[in-house]
């Protein structure tokens, strides 16, 4: 009897607390540029930016697709980070530097990134400075430049912490 009553509140207890997940799938054919997307950010507008291998970005806002890629102005075609910060830009990371878009305008940044810098994270500090993560070590962007950044470990921890900390008030 206590077997039956434990399987009859079991089966109720996954029954009644079940959630349906709902998922679409979208492919070159819905309008995205290609079909391996590396990074993905959300704007304020809720629109979905997807960094792609090698077709630029697709942002998508709730009902189609816009494509930006090298002739929009960004630095490569290959996507390998995206971030928003918190004044609603956008960082754009790729293989050949960063790519800075304002809502307006696509900005590119590659004088100090060399051939070979993939642009793998991006992260902004409370104080909004803007820090970029590449296979060659840390860049920072300061006054309207990027910039080769190097610091002691104890203060490099103390930034690592800040970072760490974004949105954590």
């Amino acid at each position: 009897m206590r077997i039956i009553l434990a399987i009859t509140f079991l089966i109720l207890s996954v029954l009644g607390f079940a959630q349906d997940f709902h998922y679409t799938n979208y492919s070159i054919a819905d309008g995205l540029a290609q079909s391996q997307v590396i990074a993905l950010a959300i704007d304020d507008k809720e629109q979905v930016w997807a960094g792609t291998n090698g077709g630029g970005i697709s942002v998508y806002n709730g009902v189609s697709f816009t494509t930006f890629n090298k002739e929009n102005g960004l630095t490569s075609n290959y996507i390998y980070s995206l971030f928003k910060d918190s004044k609603d830009n956008i960082w754009i990371g790729t293989n050949n530097g960063v790519t800075f878009y304002n809502n307006k305008s696509f900005y590119q940044y590659t004088s100090l990134f060399s051939e070979k810098d993939i642009v793998h994270s991006i992260a902004e500090a409370q104080n909004g400075d803007v820090f970029f993560g590449t296979n060659f070590g840390l860049k920072k962007f300061v006054n309207g430049e990027i910039q080769s950044w190097q610091t002691p470990v104890s203060q490099m921890i103390n930034i690592l912490n800040d970072l760490s900390n974004i949105g954590h008030d």
